[in-house]
């Protein structure tokens, strides 16, 4: 035989078929978990940014009163109110609204995670707010500064989790209605 006969017996080259798109490679799945981690870690994160949109609030109003302090009463009113608004958040609503004297620093310590208002300078919350304040009665001001920061502090420490986590506004149900078979 010689070499144009071997050469008309060969066959032309039979390409295999194209891979289906299923199962995808390795790759695609790996991009997939990776998509999946993403989405549920930014919402994890918006959800997370929603919850402590009441602590940037608090936060922007007692930085609001540290700035418009001048060792007046006034701010001091202010700042415990405010103090009552973040208790509540954090606590059951019975529980902080009713306490007075000792037992709200008792709270504030509690959510605070400090003894600093039992012991310490946070006491004065419930003695500036009520004190008419002459001049010689002005609060000082490294007594407001540590205030300021021991406010600060609770207000960046308190968790959710150490009370009911509930927020102290009623969520929103159904609209009163007809009951079912009722005509209106």
């Amino acid at each position: 035989m010689t070499e144009q006969e071997l050469l008309a017996q060969l066959r032309d080259v039979h390409l295999p078929e194209n891979p289906g798109w299923w199962p995808p490679a390795i790759g695609w799945w790996l991009l997939a978990c990776l998509l999946i981690g993403l989405l549920l870690g930014a919402l994890f994160w918006i959800n997370r940014w929603r919850a402590n949109a009441w602590r940037r609030a608090a936060l922007h109003e007692h930085q609001r009163l540290v700035a418009a302090s001048h060792g007046n009463a006034e701010v001091v009113r202010e700042l415990s109110v405010l103090m009552r608004r973040v208790a509540i958040k954090a606590e059951p609503r019975q529980q902080v609204a009713s306490a007075t004297d000792q037992q709200w620093l008792t709270v504030l310590d509690r959510i605070g995670q400090t003894n600093e208002y039992t012991d310490g300078v946070g006491g004065l919350l419930t003695v500036w707010p009520y004190r008419d304040m002459t001049s010689d009665q002005a609060a000082s001001t490294d007594q407001l500064n540590s205030l300021f920061r021991l406010t600060r502090q609770t207000i960046e420490r308190v968790s959710l989790t150490a009370g009911t986590g509930q927020d102290p506004r009623p969520e929103p149900g159904p609209e009163p209605g007809p009951e079912r078979g009722q005509y209106v």
